[in-house]
């Protein structure tokens, strides 16, 4: 099992990290789970501790299914996201750390230490006042921190899938259903061929692809998709819990356990 904590005291402890970073295509999500103390979890609660992992290691299946279990059982959590859009305004990094600011704003309880996965501090206040350990591979580490990259990639590949639903041939042309918006072989060759839709992040296109279709975006019919609350741009709604937080232009989804 990963481990419950990072350090035995009795500050409050969340865990965070984000899904979607390195996309072609859509928004950045980002999760923040506090998890219990093991002094305070039942049989059950250890049993589903045992099971959290890095998102990346587990099935989509078993994913959905401990990300109901997280949200149930967390002591508190929450899911931010960053439109496409506002990745394009203010970059990748700024967009990651806005994300993790978003998430913790739905948290109920104030943390007293949080846990990042990967190089990038959380610096909105005020949460930058707060003692931050900031570590690489965090998600392989520390069951909140793993919890959080459920969430997260749970809440996010359920936004792709909706907008597939509303969109089958978009969704069919880039392969958006099985990649997800990731830049696989199929979803590059589709915007050599067939240009850049609303929801591509252009200036990373022009870093990774040269083509002259990567510089147009298109318009009409393919412009947004809605579905469990969500669209293609502007403001996106994430799945919900047990309570909303509208932060800027995004709702993100908050709950805490009982």
């Amino acid at each position: 099992m990963l481990q419950l904590r990072h350090t035995n005291d009795s500050l409050i402890e969340v865990g965070v990290d984000e899904a979607g970073r390195g996309c072609f295509w859509g928004p950045l999500y980002a999760g923040a789970v506090i998890w219990r103390r093991e002094e305070e979890m039942t049989a059950e609660q250890m049993a589903i501790s045992a099971k959290i992992k890095d998102s990346k290691k587990l099935t989509e299946k078993r994913r959905i299914v401990l990300a109901d279990e997280i949200k149930k059982h967390a002591i508190g959590w929450g899911v931010g996201v960053v439109s496409a859009a506002e990745i394009e305004e203010m970059g990748v990094t700024k967009a990651n750390q806005l994300a993790f600011a978003r998430a913790l704003r739905c948290l109920q309880q104030m943390p007293e230490r949080i846990l990042v996965d990967g190089c990038l501090s959380v610096m909105e206040q005020p949460w930058s006042m707060i003692d931050q350990v900031v570590e690489p591979e965090a998600d392989g580490k520390y069951v909140a921190v793993a919890a959080a990259s459920i969430l997260a990639k749970t809440d996010r590949d359920r936004y792709v899938v909706d907008f597939c639903k509303q969109h089958t041939d978009i969704g069919e042309r880039y392969g958006l259903i099985t990649n997800k918006g990731y830049g696989t072989e199929k979803h590059r060759q589709a915007i050599r061929t067939y240009g850049a839709i609303d929801g591509h992040r252009a200036k990373f296109l022009r870093k990774t692809l040269t083509c002259a279709a990567c510089e147009t975006s298109a318009s009409g019919s393919e412009t947004s998709a809605s579905g469990s609350g969500t669209s293609a741009s502007g403001s996106e709604t994430s799945a919900s819990g047990r309570g909303t937080s509208a932060s800027g232009r995004e709702t993100s989804a908050s709950g805490s356990g009982t």
